[in-house]
């Protein structure tokens, strides 16, 4: 029985031999190390093994076996974005997995915390992390600076005439 690996750079790989013929008492060994009663090979990494099974006459039966690298989960969500005051952006990660859960850190300021693509207009600068999940529960976190520009520009007329024309008559100062 092979139990892959589930995630990137994990060693959570297992085989369990269980012999289906030959004469008891079993010995079992992996990559002909030392031979032990224990039929179980765990905390495996990616890579080619080669099963040993001895039975009590000595008879020897061999298996080849592959445990291969999962899929790294990636994203490239931009590390750091700039904006200026009042702006409103869409995080728009591209990803090579489907997620089956999603949870954006903080939640402030943001349309919805458990989506791909949430909007956010924040006030100041602010760094958001995103968690991504698969379907084996392997995770995937990212982080996204938000910069803002509170330097704005204000508008302020040098003349008007308040004289009751309707005409230039007030004074209004644009940000």
């Amino acid at each position: 029985t092979i139990d892959s690996i589930l995630c990137f750079q994990d060693d959570n790989g297992r085989i369990t031999l269980n012999p289906l013929r030959g004469i008891p008492d079993f010995k079992f060994a992996i990559n002909q190390n030392n031979y032990s009663d224990g039929n179980i090979f765990d905390q495996l990494i990616p890579g080619n093994y080669t099963l040993y099974l001895k039975d009590s006459l000595g008879c020897i039966e061999t298996y080849t076996v592959t445990l291969f690298q999962p899929l790294q989960l990636q994203s490239n969500l931009i590390a750091e974005i700039k904006i200026k005051l009042g702006e409103i952006i869409v995080f728009d990660p591209l990803l090579n997995f489907v997620p089956t859960t999603i949870q954006w850190v903080p939640a402030t300021g943001l349309s919805c915390t458990d989506c791909l693509h949430p909007e956010v207009q924040p006030l100041r600068d602010i760094e958001y992390e995103v968690i991504f999940t698969n379907e084996y529960d392997c995770e995937l976190r990212a982080k996204v600076k938000i910069v803002v520009d509170n330097n704005t520009d204000l508008y302020i007329p040098n003349a008007f005439s308040p004289n009751g024309d309707q005409i230039n008559d007030r004074l209004v100062v644009i940000g």
